[in-house]
């Protein structure tokens, strides 16, 4: 069954486990899904801007069947840390992002050949120098910063740098990557940093309809003892998973608390004029949120896919055969 062209899918972090949202994408697209926005943090960003520059051209098929080629063949450390005099001097990371955005130079125009369909891509970065907002009317400080491109973004070269720049920021892991630059932002690392999987960003965006992506299962299991990188390992599984399980209750909240306001309406508590006036007042509306993602955790830490081709072909395997199981069009499945 295909969505409403008006879906957004985001697509979250996972270090060499994005290779899980390669596979998943490329069954979505086969089965007929349309999107028309694309939210990304960290290798999510990566995958949402090839994914973006397919929609844009009207090859989404080319641009998934391309990542999961990507990840399967070319993955591995040797292809995108790019070591210089600089990593050893300053040491803010082993590598600068110089590989990851000579990648996406090569890839993304082979892509977008054309301007065919509307698209809105929407990358997560970590500011380093923060960002002033207000609360209560005050300044305060977020470091969550939100880089958004649309339809021309995709159709020339100025446009696609500032794309690629924000795409190689979000991706660079810290201590990993150096921060990249970003205009108007400064210093950025990875956006999974600040909202690994930001769900509420699509689901700000008016859209009834949101396709989650993530590597990390709805349930972990608990570990034996853990050393090294595997607790590093652990303890990024906990930011990310953390943050997701509060959106998730945040959306399925939002749709029990609709459900009682219709249910008001047809007893007569409401008449519609009201019920409709109630939900202008509180800005909500229906969310449906389709999950997309392994039934267990997948196998090796977050690193291990870099190092070896098989893990990358597991995760690829694992993201179709979830993409594959998710009945389509569900109301909040989760």
């Amino acid at each position: 069954m295909a969505l409403e062209s008006k879906t957004a899918v985001v697509l979250a972090g996972g270090v060499a486990k994005g290779a899980f949202e390669a596979g998943a994408l490329d069954v979505l697209i086969e089965r007929g899904v349309r999107l028309s926005q694309v939210v990304g943090a960290s290798s999510g960003a990566l995958n949402a801007t090839l994914l973006a520059a397919g929609i844009r051209s009207g090859r989404a098929r080319d641009a998934t069947r391309r990542l999961v080629e990507l990840w399967r063949d070319d993955a591995r450390w040797i292809h995108f840390i790019h070591l210089s005099v600089r990593d050893l001097l300053e040491r803010s990371g082993l590598s600068d992002s110089k590989d990851v955005l000579a990648m996406l130079q090569e890839e993304v125009p082979r892509i977008a050949t054309a301007a065919v369909d509307p698209v809105r891509l929407r990358i997560v970065v970590a500011a380093l120098d923060g960002i002033v907002r207000s609360i209560g009317g005050a300044p305060a400080t977020t470091f969550e910063g939100v880089l958004s491109f649309a339809d021309g973004d995709f159709d020339d070269d100025a446009g696609r740098a500032r794309i690629y720049t924000a795409a190689a920021a979000s991706s660079a892991f810290p201590l990993l990557f150096h921060p990249v630059d970003v205009p108007a932002l400064g210093p950025c690392y990875d956006g999974g940093a600040v909202n690994n999987t930001p769900i509420q960003l699509a689901v700000q965006e008016g859209l009834d309809e949101v396709i989650v992506i993530t590597p990390y299962p709805a349930r972990f299991s608990a570990p034996n003892e853990l050393k090294g990188m595997e607790l590093v390992s652990r303890l990024i599984d906990i930011l990310i998973q953390e943050r997701v399980f509060r959106d998730l209750t945040l959306a399925e909240e939002t749709n029990a608390q609709l459900a009682r306001l219709r249910a008001l309406a047809d007893d007569g508590t409401l008449d519609a004029t009201q019920l409709a006036a109630v939900l202008r007042a509180v800005g909500a509306r229906p969310i449906r949120v389709v999950m997309v993602r392994p039934n267990a955790e997948l196998a090796g830490n977050a690193f291990a896919g870099f190092l070896h081709r098989e893990l990358r072909e597991e995760y690829i395997a694992a993201g179709k055969a979830a993409a594959q199981a998710v009945p389509l069009g569900r109301l909040f499945e989760q």
